[in-house]
């Protein structure tokens, strides 16, 4: 008899065994289908992507072709009107360095054969741009065919290498437009509430390292030491002196505590 149920409870183990095999093979193949579409999920993810970017892509190209023939054709518009015949106009100065926030004069010389309809200048720095009517700006000897222009302008913004453009538009009695263009660059130069003495904060090529004097005659008290202990002793002897000791010494160590004498006498210096 009890051969029999040893028989039958090794054969329940093995048919147990041969269950808990089939079912682990069931869980790993139900991972590896779900790994596989995961997969294949994220792959098609991907894909759609790629062809997004790759449309976008193509677009941004499509738009700097279109940028560049504008630009193209604007710098052929440019160089026609500079080619231009039956006039001509000087700037003085016409490159160089000026600097921020300070006023400087341009001299505009104009030659116009059939005479000039309209001129006009425009300055450009980082914060925009300012147009001006050279026509109201002429000389008291200047005629329809010659003269001369005076502006005064300063720059504003950034400094930098070519940041100041001048361009001037102009046309003449006979329907010819022309163009004409100047680059500056742009430096910050020393202000006299920098204060006469040496600057060691970091200062680039373009920023000018001159000084300025400035005479100062002072009159009255600048400065007077207020006397409130007549001798170190009373210092020492008053509650507000041992209370500051006091907080002091309060978060340090104790061979770096002090006392009201030392105290006084570190002040002092």
């Amino acid at each position: 008899m009890s051969k029999n149920i040893f028989v039958k409870t090794l054969k329940g183990k093995k048919n147990l065994q041969k269950f808990n095999k089939s079912l682990s093979l069931l869980f790993f193949s139900i991972f590896i289908t779900y790994i596989a579409l995961n997969s294949l999920f994220f792959i098609s993810n991907l894909d759609i992507e790629n062809k997004i970017l790759k449309q976008d892509l193509a677009e941004a190209h499509y738009e700097l072709n279109n940028v560049k023939s504008d630009f193209s054709n604007s710098r052929e518009k440019i160089k026609s009107l500079e080619k231009s015949p039956g006039a001509n106009i000087t700037i003085n100065p016409c490159s160089g360095s000026i600097a921020l926030y300070k006023s400087k004069e341009y001299k505009f010389y104009y030659e116009f054969k059939h005479g000039y309809k309209e001129m006009k200048a425009v300055f450009t720095d980082s914060t925009g741009n300012l147009e001006i009517n050279l026509l109201k700006r002429l000389s008291e000897d200047s005629n329809l065919y010659s003269g001369e222009a005076l502006v005064q302008v300063f720059p504003e913004g950034e400094q930098g290498e070519r940041f100041f453009d001048l361009e001037v538009y102009a046309s003449d009695q006979a329907g010819n437009e022309y163009y004409f263009s100047c680059n500056y660059d742009l430096f910050s130069p020393n202000f006299s509430n920098e204060g006469d003495y040496l600057r060691k904060h970091i200062r680039s090529a373009l920023v000018e390292d001159s000084y300025y004097k400035v005479q100062v005659i002072h009159s009255g008290k600048v400065w007077e030491q207020g006397g409130y202990w007549d001798s170190l002793d009373e210092c020492i002897k008053d509650t507000w002196i041992k209370n500051r000791v006091e907080h002091f010494n309060s978060d340090q160590p104790k061979e770096e505590k002090i006392d009201e004498r030392l105290y006084e006498l570190q002040k002092n210096r």
